[in-house]
């Protein structure tokens, strides 16, 4: 690379920074103007700027508020899923577990009511007669599988060959027969824990086996309540959300209280500098001895004098690289005229020479002509030759 770009390209990162350093010290002069008393100017233009740089920082601790209060309702919203979804986990291995208990207590219950309906409410003698008749259809079904399968062991081929078919029919009935005996149990111990009728009932052993099925519906009703007051922060929650914008889409509603306290903070830095720079133009009597102002304003001025000495260096090595520039550009012109003007000089030689061709075969076709003759002539045959020559 070439020395002195690499001169220009440090010489510009330098301008840069003091540019900035500048800039940078007029800001803070506006800052520290900006938290004088208000009755230290009496310029309207100072005070209005005054005036929109307070607004703009009593805004700004808000806005940042706003965004983390609505990060904070987000990340207890998702504890509060987390939280729902484990209730909700514990709430059906629960119920998974009572549905196993329930079955085992309408077994129970089914063989100790055959003698002692009188103590079970009046709705589980329907239900164990539901129970009853799943039973007697499951044992038909049984039955009439264990024909077919003997048929298959004992019978001819044709028969073997009708039961495959029935076959894979009763074994697909006995297992839904199965599983609806076993949710009709389920249902008659189920409905049986949760009557009043329960503590009546008689038989230490089924009591004991509802127990853990009494202890289950319990802590049921602690998850449901859990899960109740889990909603309702989570409602609160979305509450405020709402209240903040951030209700629908909480990731753009941050994006734009972000933005807004980008473009706040630019235009805070701008409008302080401007103050900077508008003292700096009127200087207010009583402020402009303040040791503050002054270190702020020499820094300002003397990081802009080392701008414009680096700028100033860069003209000059920018006009020394187009003079290079230029002192190449007229050396190749001054080579092209030499180039052109021996073209020239070639060709003038070129055009004497093709001239004289030119005279030379003028001359040539002058002696031509002579020796023709009149061209009107040249095929005529001469009368004289023809008579010598007849008979």
């Amino acid at each position: 690379m070439d020395p002195r770009r690499r001169a220009i390209a440090e010489l510009g990162r330098r301008s840069a920074e003091q540019a900035v350093e500048a800039r940078t010290q007029l800001q803070r002069l506006g800052e520290f103007l900006s938290a004088q008393e208000t009755t230290a100017f009496s310029d309207p233009e100072f005070q209005e700027a005054q005036a929109l740089i307070r607004e703009l920082r009593r805004q700004l601790p808000a806005s940042r508020q706003q965004a983390r209060r609505i990060m904070q309702c987000m990340e207890k919203n998702a504890e509060l899923d987390a939280k729902l979804h484990s209730v909700g986990e514990r709430y059906a291995e629960l119920e998974r577990e009572n549905d196993s208990i329930g079955e085992d207590i309408g077994r129970s219950a089914h063989a100790f009511y055959r003698d002692n309906s009188h103590q079970f409410p009046s709705e589980l003698a329907e239900l164990f007669g539901k129970v009853a008749r799943q039973e007697q259809e499951l044992q038909v079904l049984q039955e009439d599988q264990e024909r077919s399968r003997s048929t298959l062991r004992t019978g001819n081929l044709f028969k073997i060959i009708g039961e495959a078919g029935r076959g894979f029919f009763l074994r697909s009935a006995v297992n839904f027969k199965r599983k609806a005996v076993a949710r009709a149990y389920a249902e008659a111990g189920r409905t049986l824990c949760e009557s009043e009728a329960a503590d009546r009932i008689g038989d230490a052993v089924l009591r004991r086996r509802m127990s853990p099925y009494l202890e289950n519906r319990k802590r049921l009703q602690e998850l449901v309540g859990e899960r109740e007051s889990l909603r309702g922060v989570q409602s609160e929650l979305w509450g405020e959300l709402k209240e903040l914008g951030a209700d629908k889409s909480y990731q753009r509603r941050v994006r734009e209280i972000e933005r807004s306290i980008q473009d706040a903070e630019r235009e805070l830095e701008e409008v302080c500098r401007r103050l900077g720079e508008l003292f700096r133009a009127r200087p207010v009597r009583g402020l402009a001895t303040d040791p503050e102002v002054k270190n702020r304003l020499r820094r300002a001025a003397l990081a802009e004098k080392q701008q414009e000495k680096n700028q100033k260096r860069i003209r000059r090595i920018e006009a020394a690289m187009q003079i290079d520039a230029l002192d190449a550009h007229t050396r190749s012109m001054r080579d092209k005229i030499d180039k052109l003007t021996r073209e020239i000089r070639a060709r003038e030689q070129e055009v004497r020479t093709l001239e004289k061709r030119i005279q030379e075969a003028s001359e040539e076709r002058e002696s031509l002509v002579k020796a023709r003759g009149p061209e009107h002539t040249l095929l005529e045959v001469d009368d004289l030759e023809g008579e010598e020559t007849g008979p």
